[in-house]
């Protein structure tokens, strides 16, 4: 695997970070909540899964025939 296949570190921890948040709230929900923290629950449960569709994503859109990570992970060796 090329170095700008790899995930960054800070990438890795996100995508870490978005799937335990939405394993957390989606526990939350099953538990007794309130019409407030139900919907308050939701709204975030709704904002982890978009930001974890947005970074996975960014990941895997093919810009001329790379992905958007591997380009940004050129222009990142390049500049070192």
């Amino acid at each position: 695997m090329s170095v700008a296949r790899r995930l960054s570190e800070l990438e890795a921890s996100m995508l870490f970070a978005h799937r335990a948040n939405i394993e957390r709230y989606g526990k939350l929900l099953k538990t007794y909540l309130t019409d407030v923290e139900r919907t308050f629950v939701k709204h975030r449960l709704t904002e982890e899964q978009a930001a974890l569709d947005q970074l996975l994503t960014a990941g895997l859109l093919a810009v001329n025939g790379s992905s958007f990570l591997e380009d940004r992970a050129e222009v990142a060796l390049a500049q070192t």
